[in-house]
């Protein structure tokens, strides 16, 4: 969080965002309150403020003021109000209170361009002591029920809304954004049940999630309409409640782990026992807030509050008057020797002048009739008095230009940070993603053992010989993957290994695998992969005479495979369509498999879940034309809507 005492501001961003109590950030539509977004939200703040018994009138436009608390712990405000060259208009307000919990520090950022074509925006931060958090602001839901709020992608409400089946696709398509940036909370029902009073329900538990999160409660028709587009395992169940985090894919099977569901027994016990319903709308409104203060905010945002801060102390700065400079005075030069008879009579008369001249410069300064040691005295304070002050004004410009130099410093220090903080919400969507992807790994190898326990007490039944159980090891036996993907790629080449597969693409991508991967998981993926690749094209058409898909899912005796959920039969009809998503997915072959080289390979293997890395092998299926499949890829994830 931005922060600003009533001294020089640091304007750089504060790291310690995950410590805030409470954020939210939201888009306001053009023309939603006639082109008056800064008017009416001030209007909000300024009713906020009287109804806590604060003074927001006392409030002066760049310079900090007392607004309420007491003598000893006074509640101070600062306003400032920056127009912009483009006609944009910013303004930014910072309150901080002190109670028995501790100090706590409300931050208000608005910003309208004044451009029908570009939205307006509202930043508000609440930050307390650390380990306590805000509650949802009601100057936060005062915000929310005046302005036409949206989350960048979809609105934003004060409570909960309700869609119908035509609202389906705008959801649907808010899920699948690459723009959103907090998690959307959906609730579904089968109409068994008055649709007001499980409305009502969702309303309650979702109550702290005012502000960081959209929600909505679909109708029993829309329910039905969500789950038939986004599949069983996206899907939303009657009277449950799903939290969709950003990154929503529904056509991996894996991702859906990342999407908790509220159970209705969970849901009923909550409803019927006030200590578990608030433990339950501290966690849903806990889940919100982490991701709300965790997600990197727009930089067009952060540049915009600290170009406020910046005007803020330049405010104060300015605030502190600057002293006018004295004039100099003129020295007294000593007559001549030469002259020291004509001198003497010239200092006499001087003398009477000087002390004539003083004696009037007493009297007007100091309203003396005379002049007297402690007048002189007087008059020589007064000169010490200017003598310093032009020191201070000396030392005044001297800190402007020292603070001038120290705001452009953080302005370069702000894009580091920003940056940093890019790459952090980053390595944390690879370390979400790498322990779905144990999970899911953890779940298989259990499922495994529990089949191969089985298969042994069977085994053991039949009575088998000890060259019985020889053969079984010979078949379960295959060579270990290698320990990085340079050596896969030389063992796919070779063709030792894999006969039926036939390498297209590029080696310098696949060797660009080894610097993102630590433990060779990603290694032994691909590996099971082209293992699955070539026992398909083996069995063809002999033993199987179905697709890759279909091995997949009825894989036959004695044959390798690989979890249904780690592969895609193609892409979604967006990237086969738009060109700039097909192209890169039009690979190598030779010519008797296209005379033109290329082929477009939707088909492919989902390596590892890792963040925009997410490495995928594409690979063309020709077993009924030549008996081979050609890998023309194995890299990072190819562009798509989501991935870039």
């Amino acid at each position: 969080m931005v922060r600003h005492n009533e001294t020089l501001f640091d304007p750089s961003l504060d790291s310690g965002a995950a410590l805030l109590s409470y954020r939210t950030f939201f888009n306001v539509k053009p023309g939603s309150t006639g082109g008056e977004v800064i008017s009416v939200a001030l209007g909000q703040m300024w009713a906020w403020l009287k109804s806590k018994g604060y003074d927001p009138d006392k409030l002066v436009r760049g310079l900090p003021a007392e607004i309420g608390g007491t003598a000893a712990d006074p509640v101070t405000g600062t306003l400032t109000h920056h127009h912009d060259r483009d006609g944009s208009e910013s303004v930014l307000f910072v309150m901080r209170e002190v109670n028995d919990s501790g100090a706590w520090t409300t931050q208000l950022v608005l910003h309208d361009p004044h451009n029908p074509k570009i939205k307006a925006w509202v930043w508000l931060e609440i930050d307390g002591p650390e380990g306590l958090n805000a509650g949802v602001p009601r100057l936060a839901r005062d915000l929310l029920a005046v302005l036409d709020a949206d989350d960048r992608v979809i609105s934003l409400n004060d409570t909960a809304a309700t869609l119908t089946p035509k609202e389906v696709p705008d959801l649907i398509q808010a899920l699948e954004s690459d723009e959103r940036r907090s998690p959307i909370f959906v609730a579904g029902i089968d109409g068994s049940v008055p649709f007001s009073n499980w409305r009502r329900k969702v309303n309650e538990l979702l109550k702290k999630t005012t502000g960081l999160a959209p929600s909505f409660v679909l109708d029993a028709e829309a329910t039905r309409l969500f789950n038939s587009e986004v599949g069983v395992s996206h899907g939303i169940q009657p009277f449950t409640i799903r939290t969709y985090l950003p990154g929503f894919e529904p056509d991996d099977e894996l991702d859906a782990l990342r999407h908790r569901i509220l159970s209705p027994d969970s849901i009923n016990a909550a409803l019927e026992d006030p200590a578990q319903k608030r433990r339950l709308t501290n966690i849903l409104g806990a889940r919100a807030r982490e991701m709300a203060v965790s997600q990197p905010l727009p930089r067009y945002a952060t540049r915009v509050a600290s170009r406020l801060h910046e005007r803020a102390n330049t405010d104060l700065l300015d605030s502190i008057p600057e002293v006018a400079a004295l004039p100099e005075r003129t020295p007294i030069v000593a007559a001549p020797p030469s002259a020291q008879h004509q001198a003497s009579d010239q200092v006499s008369g001087a003398e009477a002048s000087l002390l004539k001249a003083l004696a009037d410069a007493l009297t007007q300064v100091f309203g003396f009739n005379s002049v007297s040691p402690e007048s002189v005295t007087h008059l020589v304070q007064l000169a010490n008095d200017g003598i310093t002050a032009r020191q201070i004004q000396k030392n005044y410009q001297t800190l402007k230009d020292q603070y001038s130099r120290i705001a452009e410093d953080n302005r370069s220090l702000e894009e580091i940070f920003i940056d940093a903080e890019d790459t952090r919400a980053s390595i944390q969507k690879r370390l979400e993603d790498e322990q779905i992807e144990h999970r899911d790994t953890a779940d298989e190898r259990d499922m495994f053992k529990k089949r191969v326990s089985s298969l042994e007490r069977m085994l053991q039944k039949l009575a088998p010989t000890e060259s019985d159980w020889q053969q079984i090891a010979e078949a379960t036996t295959r060579s270990a993957a290698p320990d990085n993907f340079f050596d896969l790629l030389e063992q796919l080449k070779k063709g030792e290994l894999f006969p039926r597969l036939v390498w297209t693409g590029d080696d310098s991508i696949v060797h660009e695998l080894d610097d993102h991967q630590v433990v060779g998981a990603w290694v032994n993926a691909a590996w099971s992969a082209l293992n699955t690749l070539d026992d398909y094209a083996d069995s063809y058409p002999n033993e199987f005479q179905g697709s890759v898909e279909e091995y997949i899912k009825n894989t036959p005796a004695g044959r390798t495979s690989i979890s249904k959920k780690k592969h895609a039969e193609n892409e979604s009809g967006d990237v086969k369509s738009n060109p700039k998503y097909r192209e890169p997915r039009m690979l190598n072959v030779p010519d008797h498999i296209d005379p033109s080289g290329k082929v477009f390979m939707g088909a492919h293997f989902k390596i590892a879940r890792s963040g925009n890395l997410s490495p995928r092998m594409h690979y063309h299926n020709a077993v009924s034309n030549d008996g081979k499949i050609y890998v023309g890829y194995l890299g990072p994830h190819l562009p798509n809507g989501k991935k870039n």
